[in-house]
């Protein structure tokens, strides 16, 4: 539905606490190619993400996979779609 749209977020929850790049790239990718960027954000899920990483952690994993997204892609991902769905 094109009135949905996913927060991506708890890669420690699913993958453990230990989780890689590696391992958590093709999951978000596909959510990313499913959804389109501009129905998918990202999310820190934090403070219960610390027990896994950083802050700096969490989202230099996240840019490193979005690296080949273009500029207006990331820009969805980081911001633009958080800030339609909560009507910041």
């Amino acid at each position: 539905m094109p009135n949905v749209a996913v927060k991506i977020f708890g890669m420690e929850c699913i993958f453990g606490i230990h989780w890689t790049v590696a391992q958590v790239r093709p999951w978000i990718l596909e959510t990313i190619e499913i959804f389109g960027p501009g129905r998918c954000m990202f999310a820190s899920h934090m403070p219960i993400c610390k027990l896994a990483c950083s802050y700096q952690q969490l989202y230099g994993a996240y840019l490193e996979m979005i690296k080949d997204f273009s500029t207006s892609e990331q820009r969805q991902l980081l911001h633009d779609t958080a800030a339609a769905t909560y009507r910041l």
